[in-house]
């Protein structure tokens, strides 16, 4: 690629990616069983995929649980993206996790990892806590990093009900390269879960970020059988549409969901998780 071309694609990457990423949550990595849901996740807790939404949901987690996640955004093969992460139950109350993410391609790539913390108190309030070095790596302009800082707080309501808010990239860290400066997206995003049956999940989250609208999202999983999930979501700015389904056999979860978003198109999201290891319950 000649280079006045491969700095246009570069410059365009870096001004569109975040706003891309913040419409889609964080980077990479939310997983097949959120999005399947509209990205309204900030209630839901003890599950693996809450690593990469709200940091307190670990602290619930019953079983130690490994996955990884898959997806083509917006059918780009330079827009592909991948995620490993592993959560721990320890003690009564906490739980830990590690992940990592990549999004792009080899002249364009923007990389995570990370450490989350969370601890379940009186039972009633969990907290959480989460530190991810990012990285943004642009051909011919070099790398640039930055540390971010998301906090977590859910909450039980009722026996069906439960509350959640996550602060993400507090204080909203800059990346500044040859081609200019962009800030990482932050705000704030809040949420409740609804089950009133042990097969019915219903979520409802808004987020917000500084200077753009905010992103109201909604979704449904109904378990039609015990090894069987069907969701819907869909949530705004922008508009997108989504669905998918879970298989589950014996700790396995296998996960599949396509999100439409207006003008952008279709995404196809894959995720895989295994929980292992005695329960904490047992």
């Amino acid at each position: 690629m000649k280079r006045p071309l491969r700095f246009l694609l570069y410059f365009l990457l870096l001004i569109t990616g975040p706003v891309i990423s913040q419409a889609q949550d964080q980077l990479t990595g939310t997983g097949a069983v959120s999005i399947g849901v509209g990205s309204a996740f900030q209630g839901v807790q003890g599950n693996f995929w809450s690593l990469y939404h709200n940091p307190a949901g670990i602290a619930t987690l019953s079983q130690a649980t490994v996955g990884i996640g898959l997806e083509r955004r917006f059918l780009l093969s330079e827009m592909n993206a991948a995620s490993v992460g592993v959560a721990f139950p320890f003690g009564t109350s906490q739980g830990i996790g590690i992940q990592a993410s990549s999004l792009g391609f080899s002249a364009y790539r923007e990389s995570q990892a990370g450490l989350t913390y969370g601890i379940h108190l009186w039972d009633l309030i969990s907290i959480g806590v989460a530190a991810d070095f990012f990285m943004l790596s642009i051909q011919d302009f070099g790398q640039q990093q930055a540390l971010l800082l998301t906090t977590g707080v859910q909450a039980r309501l009722s026996s069906t009900f439960s509350l959640g808010v996550t602060a993400f990239n507090v204080g909203q860290p800059e990346i500044t390269t040859d081609i200019g400066t962009t800030e990482l997206p932050s705000g704030i995003s809040a949420g409740i879960t609804y089950t009133p049956t042990e097969e019915l999940w219903l979520n409802v989250d808004v987020q917000k970020s500084p200077g753009f609208e905010a992103s109201y999202r909604g979704g449904l999983q109904y378990a039609l059988h015990k090894h069987f999930q069907a969701r819907l979501g869909v949530s705004t700015a922008p508009l997108a549409w989504s669905g998918g389904f879970g298989v589950l056999w014996q700790g396995l979860n296998m996960d599949m969901a396509v999100r439409f978003t207006e003008f952008l198109g279709y995404t196809p999201h894959f995720s895989l998780s295994y929980a292992f290891g005695k329960s904490r319950d047992e």
